[in-house]
């Protein structure tokens, strides 16, 4: 036992133990003076203490099952001279202790969000387990040989879409919290934590793969009028007498943009888009010039 009392006048008793737990013995008869609402603080301690025992981490449970137990203890001393006392001094006594009550009914209820709150984010960190190595294998083994955007895009936006629902559940912890109920419990909490972070990281790809997609068509676009412009560019160059073809047009370029174009050259010749200003035989895909 870490702490207990015993009732002098009554069979009854009040008691902590080194494991956190809180044992009682109740008054089977009370005084008058302290009926019915001392037997309503008992009652109310105990309920305490029997949710403490089920929703509080150890550390936390020690300190209400302490002052359960400190309570108890007064009422356990004021059933022994309450009949020997005037009743104008038991019912200050009985103030203090619901005063008392409430401190650690508050103190439990604090106590029971944050474990909540650190079963929610133990889930989040699972799942950020799961996904992260998931995308990374996807990365290393068909995006990377492959080279194809698309599936790159795809294995990064696990791992980018997991981050944010992660900072996005942070936010909300420090501005106005995540309104989880802890009497659903520890399991249900690592549950609600796992399945957000995996759907953030679900949901979080068809966004990026169809934003590559638009840009890939976008970025195809450009670099074929790109190479419209440098072909016949260089064929006024080489020969002045022959004017350029038909299907080019010259477009407006600048320093600014080069390195841009640059890159919408590249994705287009990834994506399979031929010269717009080759041969007539060519086969060719229509030219947007």
């Amino acid at each position: 036992m870490a702490r207990w009392w015993v009732c002098g006048s009554r069979e009854a008793f009040t008691a902590l133990t080194v494991d956190c737990e809180v044992l009682w013995w109740e008054p089977s008869v009370w005084p008058n003076p302290l009926w019915p609402r001392g037997r309503k603080i008992w009652a109310a301690a105990n309920s305490l203490a029997v949710l403490a025992r089920r929703y509080l981490h150890s550390s936390r449970k020690f300190f209400v099952g302490y002052d359960v137990v400190s309570i108890q203890a007064e009422l356990l001393g004021l059933v022994d001279v309450a009949d020997t006392v005037p009743k104008e001094t038991i019912e200050p006594a009985l103030d203090n202790l619901e005063a008392r009550l409430a401190i650690a009914k508050a103190d439990f209820q604090l106590g029971a969000e944050t474990r909540a709150k650190f079963d929610y984010l133990l889930g989040m960190g699972l799942a950020l387990l799961f996904v992260a190595p998931a995308s990374l294998i996807v990365l290393l083994n068909w995006a990377a040989p492959s080279r194809d955007v698309v599936v790159l895009n795809a294995a990064a936006s696990g791992i980018a879409g997991a981050f944010g629902a992660l900072v996005s559940v942070l936010l909300r912890l420090a501005n106005t919290g995540l309104g989880l109920d802890y009497r659903a419990g520890a399991t249900m909490a690592v549950v609600l934590g796992f399945g957000r972070l995996v759907l953030g990281s679900i949901f979080a790809a068809p966004d990026l793969v169809s934003s590559s997609r638009l840009g890939l068509r976008q970025g195809s676009a450009s670099a074929t009028r790109r190479s419209c412009y440098l072909s016949s560019s260089a064929e006024r160059t080489t020969f002045p007498q022959e004017p350029a073809r038909p299907g080019c047009r010259p477009v407006r370029t600048s320093l600014k943009n080069r390195e841009t174009n640059d890159a919408f050259e590249h994705l287009a010749a990834r994506a399979g888009f031929d010269h717009p200003c080759s041969s007539p035989g060519a086969r060719t895909r229509p030219s947007p010039c």
